[in-house]
């Protein structure tokens, strides 16, 4: 797969973990992909939190971590490596877990534009540009402003609040990824939400244990308005290309139809 060869376009979650993990090898073993950048959320996050004095949300104590090497808590919100590790908790909006993490903003400003600056001062401006445009980035980021709106809304605004909760994320990450665009990312994977109502925190404050419909519904149409964003993005700037992950589908199947999708898998790991 050559470096021209990303194109928009929607993938089921295995599939797509698959040909992109194939594909950075094939375009990493090239030459063509020089470097993997990678901004979001908690999905994302391989112990950034740890360095955050303030910060609550933090996965460095047991049992996050049981199956990583030497079961060790290293700050992945996992049992062990996340989808960082074999490819390679913030927010759309800067309000949600604020001071607690770091913001979707910060990373792009400060981070990502320090590496920018870096890699400019490093290879100088024409080959900065190329490093930057040959690199892939991948984002992985909304889950946990949807998760917040319907934890901290009254259930009675809930629904009356849907259409604005998810146009304020897309009108926020639209500038967002522009501002990405204008630093040099041409080729960009975003990992869809996925279904959020059936995570243990909302399935646990279920009356009868099943996933929160209406987080479910945000999330849903959430992934409508990334993937809609994308294509404008793809269609206002040519030399861009995009993959999006399906998630949400893959996963609510998997949740729906456990017996159709069964793994087996053993453990000596005590829990009790």
């Amino acid at each position: 797969m050559g470096s021209s060869s990303f194109a928009g376009c929607t993938l089921s979650y295995g599939v797509c973990v698959a040909l992109l993990a194939l594909a950075c090898c094939v375009m990493c073993a090239r030459g063509a992909v020089p470097a993997l950048y990678v901004l979001g959320d908690s999905q994302a996050d391989v112990g950034n939190n740890n360095y955050l004095p303030e910060s609550l949300l933090k996965a460095n104590f047991p049992h996050n971590g049981v199956d990583y090497p030497g079961g060790k808590a290293t700050g992945r919100f996992s049992n062990g490596y996340n989808f960082v590790d074999l490819l390679g908790g913030a927010g759309v909006s800067d309000l949600t877990n604020k001071g607690q993490c770091i913001s979707f903003d910060e990373q792009i400003e400060r981070d990502y534009s320090q590496v920018e600056a870096a890699l400019v001062q490093q290879l100088g401006q024409p080959q900065a540009s190329i490093h930057l445009a040959k690199s892939l980035f991948v984002v992985a980021i909304g889950g946990n402003d949807i998760i917040n709106h319907v934890l901290l809304s009254p259930a009675s605004q809930l629904i009356r609040s849907q259409d604005q909760i998810i146009t304020s994320l897309a009108d926020t990450l639209k500038r967002q990824l522009q501002s990405m665009y204008g630093l040099g990312m041409r080729r960009l994977f975003f990992l869809g939400g996925a279904p959020l109502g059936c995570c243990p925190l909302l399935l646990e404050q279920s009356p009868n244990k099943e996933c929160h419909a209406e987080a479910n519904y945000l999330s849903a149409r959430y992934n409508v308005a990334v993937t809609a964003l994308l294509r404008d993005m793809g269609a206002t700037h040519p030399d861009m290309s995009y993959v999006f992950f399906d998630t949400y589908t893959t996963l609510l199947q998997y949740i729906q139809e456990p017996e159709a999708h069964v793994m087996y898998y053993y453990s000596t790991t005590d829990f009790n």
